[in-house]
């Protein structure tokens, strides 16, 4: 199994944050399109990305959450949250029951999902073009200018990390 594709229909989920309150892709959507995004604390292409994604969260708020979804444990992915000072959601799928209905293969993996609940866009790995594409078309649909990450904060690629989810 791959990766959702763009034009796939988005799995709906709700799992808990770091504070223990549940989030679903559901209620997220009620602005009209959310960033779904899973990472391992352990991925070196998660490290490179995070703070841009807490750039998108706070440029798109309004608009376009993000969700993150850790791949590992609530408790690790309660102190990342807490150790990064993120401003999006931090999410555990510790079952990974998500990542399987997403096809994630290996970390970090982004899903724009539209209001119809429907993927726009999909990558894995760190991709500093793919990611400000991802950013220009979030911008482009909410009005505002696209946040942009340059060449001189991260190389133009860094593989992701095999995820082993079993079952």
């Amino acid at each position: 199994m791959s990766i959702l594709a763009a034009g796939a229909p988005a799995p709906d989920f709700t799992l808990t944050d770091a504070e223990g309150t549940p989030s679903s892709l559901a209620a997220a959507l009620g602005r009209g399109q959310a960033l779904v995004v899973f990472f391992s604390l352990d991925c070196r292409a998660c490290d490179l990305s995070y703070l841009f994604w807490d750039r998108m969260a706070e440029a798109y708020a309004a608009d376009c959450p993000v969700l993150a979804i850790s791949l590992d444990g609530s408790e690790a992915a309660a102190a990342f949250y807490e150790r990064s000072g993120v401003s999006f959601r931090v999410l555990a799928d510790e079952a990974g029951a998500t990542a399987r209905a997403y096809g994630i293969e290996c970390t970090p993996a982004l899903f724009l999902v539209d209001g119809a609940r429907r993927v726009t866009s999909s990558h894995d790995a760190f991709d500093r073009a793919a990611l400000n594409e991802l950013s220009e078309r979030i911008a482009t649909r909410v009005g505002v200018a696209p946040v942009v990450l340059s060449e001189g904060e991260a190389p133009a690629f860094s593989p992701g990390c095999v995820v082993h989810l079993g079952g």
